[in-house]
């Protein structure tokens, strides 16, 4: 194995000198690692990919997380892979923690996001609705939307880099009026990366390699892996979803507290003051985007229904309400009445996006304006049968885990 040495999180995106490390670290591990190609380019997209997550990147290198036991300071690489049967998952190489996102899923994120534009032009609106806002008609229904939802229809890198070409310019800020497609794909592609970064700082890999016997956490299963997806027993399937559910819990709370604070992204695109509930309206767009792609991959890989403790990943709806949950929470201590925009706003645009693709009407019983509904209430049960484990699973994911040096000197 490689002797090289490296400290904090590496992005190899673009050629930076970030991305020249975690390149000589890949470059070097080649034959020691089984690891995908790594994708470099320096297009439109990768450009728009490097500015949605480099803030994150440096933020929690900046923090120099350290575990508590051995006291030796978190080493990540973070890079695209070219491999498509890759999607994200995240996995130790010795003391490395490499999280691998496929480029050719990214591209399929991207043409998403796309078909979302009809939708995203019919939200509804807390404020005056803006001058450019479409026709108000119904639209037909999405096929291609639903295609790209359920893995049926392949994006290439050439048809990617024409949308992400009529974006706004990852290289500028404040130079927008309005949000756009482009800012749920920002928030697809950080809340991926804020869950499989949350995998390897939290120590769910190590836990779940030492205690289970799995070598990486997969969203999804490719072929020939032994993933998450193939667990022995219903108990080892809720330990997992208990992990699945800790990671969700670290993108969503990361992801709601840069918007609030004024650090996302997408949101400094703006020129004017950020109408907070349209931008949570699109990162809401996001979660709904993030729960659908799961359940479908779910489905066509088990190709049978699957009973909610024998599944490697929580169900849709556990993960959608958990979402909201997250969001609503920090809202609540944000703004109170910011609360009630975000729910009512999200609430009227479930029947926009179902219109567009039918795989969105699901989740308009875990969408309440006042009340829980009966599938939230039992969503909820579940929830709490699953968190029964955390003591137990806490215990592990302590010695594996990774804490910010300020917090760990506190704590001293």
């Amino acid at each position: 194995m490689t002797s090289l040495k490296i400290k904090g999180i590496h992005v190899l995106t673009l050629d930076n000198e970030s991305g020249a490390v975690a390149r000589r670290w890949l470059d070097a591990s080649r034959d020691d690692a089984i690891l995908p190609p790594y994708h470099v380019g320096d297009d439109v997209l990768v450009r728009h990919i490097d500015r949605a997550v480099r803030s994150v990147s440096n933020f929690l290198s900046g923090r120099q997380h350290i575990n508590r036991v051995s006291r030796d300071e978190f080493c990540g690489i973070v890079y695209l892979a070219n491999d498509p049967s890759v999607k994200a998952y995240a996995i130790t190489v010795q003391d490395i923690h490499v999280v691998v996102v496929g480029i050719q899923w990214v591209f399929a994120l991207v043409k998403i996001c796309d078909r979302l534009s009809v939708p995203l032009s019919r939200r509804p609106r807390s404020g005056p609705p803006a001058p450019s806002r479409a026709s108000t008609d119904v639209p037909p229904r999405d096929v291609e939307l639903s295609a790209l939802l359920s893995g049926d229809h392949e994006v290439s890198s050439a048809e990617a880099i024409r949308i992400a070409e009529t974006w706004p310019s990852p290289m500028y800020i404040y130079t927008e009026d309005e949000l756009g497609t482009w800012a749920v794909f920002y928030d697809l592609i950080r809340l991926v990366w804020f869950h499989e970064l949350a995998h390897a700082l939290c120590g769910h890999i190590r836990f779940a390699k030492e205690t289970l016997g799995l070598m990486a956490l997969y969203e999804s299963k490719a072929e020939g892996q032994r993933s998450t997806a193939e667990v022995p027993d219903g108990l080892t399937s809720e330990i997992l979803q208990c992990l699945e559910m800790h990671a969700d819990e670290f993108a969503v709370r990361s992801s709601v507290g840069e918007i609030l604070w004024g650090h996302d992204p997408a949101g400094l695109m703006i020129r004017l003051r950020v109408d907070l509930g349209d931008r949570l309206l699109h990162l809401n767009t996001a979660f709904c985007v993030f729960a659908v792609l799961w359940e479908l991959d779910q489905r066509k890989r088990t190709r049978q229904a699957v009973a909610w403790t024998e599944r490697s990943h929580p169900p849709v709806d556990l993960r959608y309400d958990r979402f909201r949950n997250f969001q609503r929470q920090l809202c609540m201590g944000y703004d109170t009445s910011l609360l009630t925009v975000v729910d009512t706003l999200s609430l009227a645009f479930l029947p926009v996006l179902t219109q567009a693709s039918p795989y969105f009407g699901d989740l308009a019983r875990l969408t309440p304006l006042l009340f829980r509904t009966p599938s939230m209430d039992y969503v909820q049960r579940y929830e709490q049968h699953l968190l029964r484990l955390e003591p137990a699973i806490a215990a592990g994911l302590k010695l594996h885990g990774f804490i910010p040096a300020e917090f760990l000197k506190a704590q001293e």
